[in-house]
């Protein structure tokens, strides 16, 4: 078993997992999906760690409709994809393609019939011509043809209190730069915890958050915490040895700054907004990515 570990990820990873992080990009674009400056680093060293996939099932905390959902789905997990926000009006081409349920009946997401129904009172006007406009590009865009071979289940629910998941009964939790938006350092412990109950004695957690060198800080473009290793060895319940690359995080920085393959990929999102922590797309970043391996004994 390899050991837990705290890794801030350096762009280094693009090169050394080259065509992965292609497929990754390739993938997510062909979507129509987005995502933080710093995700295609999150996915690459989140995947890279995963062994096997195929057949396993497997936790999203904080999945939004973000992109590693649909690309585990794809390689044929069963996932329980977990967010507090509403998510029964998403792009009807993710339901189509990717097996989408709901873990609850009320989690189930609407079809396209339901989407296009001026009188369907699941949902807001808004939000379903929003996937349906979503939905429309990405199915001009992602054409894979057959459905993907796993699953994903869509559940309303705070991460804190997952009573309808059974102790022990998952094989991975993975969750991307969602666990730090949260109002405090506690509560993020209290996710943990139970994200931990759910796992499966030898399964793992791999987690990426937003790194702090020096304090704990909150970056208000972003509503995140960006954490300090002890404050990560204390989330984590990590011992004082574990390992850790924290003695770099100047010379990384540097990279992350210096990165052209990050500076060209950066979101349109960046671009129109004077608030995304980058206004308009200057590109400006203010932390590091960094991913925690937790095992559960």
């Amino acid at each position: 078993m390899t050991p837990d570990k705290i890794e801030l990820i350096s762009p280094d990873i693009l090169n050394k997992h080259n065509a992965l992080s292609r497929e990754l990009h390739s993938m997510n674009s062909r979507l129509g999906l987005s995502g933080g400056w710093h995700y295609i680093l999150d996915w690459t060293w989140a995947i890279s760690q995963i062994e096997s996939i195929k057949g396993k099932t497997i936790v999203d905390a904080g999945a939004g409709i973000g992109f590693v959902q649909w690309y585990l789905a794809k390689q044929g997990a069963q996932i329980i994809s977990i967010d507090r926000s509403d998510r029964t009006s998403i792009p009807f081409h993710l339901v189509n393609q990717f097996n989408v349920q709901g873990y609850t009946p009320s989690d189930r997401p609407l079809s396209l019939p339901e989407l296009i129904n001026p009188f369907n009172n699941r949902a807001g006007i808004f939000s379903r011509v929003k996937a349906l406009v979503r939905g429309v590009i990405g199915k001009i865009r992602y054409k894979e043809g057959a459905r993907a071979e796993g699953s994903v289940k869509l559940f309303r629910k705070d991460l804190a209190t997952l009573n309808e998941i059974p102790d022990g009964s998952v094989d991975l939790v993975v969750s991307i730069s969602a666990l730090e938006h949260n109002k405090n350092i506690e509560d993020v412990k209290a996710i943990i915890e139970e994200l931990l109950r759910i796992l499966k004695p030898g399964g793992k957690m791999l987690i990426t958050l937003p790194a702090s060198d020096k304090s704990d800080w909150f970056h208000e473009p972003a509503y995140s915490w960006c954490f300090t290793e002890a404050t990560l060895k204390y989330i984590f319940q990590l011992s004082g040895n574990t390992p850790s690359n924290y003695d770099q995080y100047e010379s990384i920085f540097v990279q992350v700054k210096n990165s052209n393959e990050l500076r060209n990929h950066l979101s349109w999102r960046y671009f129109v907004s004077p608030r995304s922590g980058m206004p308009y797309g200057k590109w400006d970043p203010k932390y590091l990515p960094v991913g925690v391996v937790k095992y559960k004994a």
